[in-house]
């Protein structure tokens, strides 16, 4: 189970553990485990064609290289404000590049266990 880095949470749950009071929850954890996937064939051709515009949409990011880094300002080569102004600005996009990179990842992650299932299932994708 994952803890916060918390030595509270970290206690109460081995307490938990050495009570055998996380029996129940080890028993929905298998069967949920059990249950089998199915894919939802509407749904799945929807996200595969987001997924291959690269655009966002809904909790899917746009790939990174379609957002934009901020143009330099003319005042940035005199003015120490202006481009400290405008390098914050290029670290922020940066960093926002970065999570889309990384949740678009996560999602083709997901995207690639369902497309195995839908090979499993017997039906094809594009």
């Amino acid at each position: 189970m994952r803890t916060r880095a918390s030595v509270e949470q970290k206690a109460y749950l081995k307490e938990a553990s050495d009570s055998n009071a996380l029996s129940a929850v080890y028993r929905g954890l298998d069967i949920l485990g059990e249950t089998c996937w199915t894919i939802n064939r509407r749904v799945f051709d929807v996200v595969v064609t987001v997924w291959n515009s690269g655009e966002a949409i809904a909790e899917i990011p746009p790939q990174a290289s379609k957002l934009d880094y901020p143009p330099e300002p003319e005042s940035a080569t005199w003015d120490v404000k202006s481009r400290l102004d405008w390098l914050q600005e290029c670290k922020r996009m940066s960093r926002i590049m970065q999570n889309a990179h990384s949740v678009r990842c996560d999602v083709n992650y997901k995207l690639e266990i369902a497309r195995a299932v839908c090979l499993f299932e017997g039906f094809a994708y594009h």
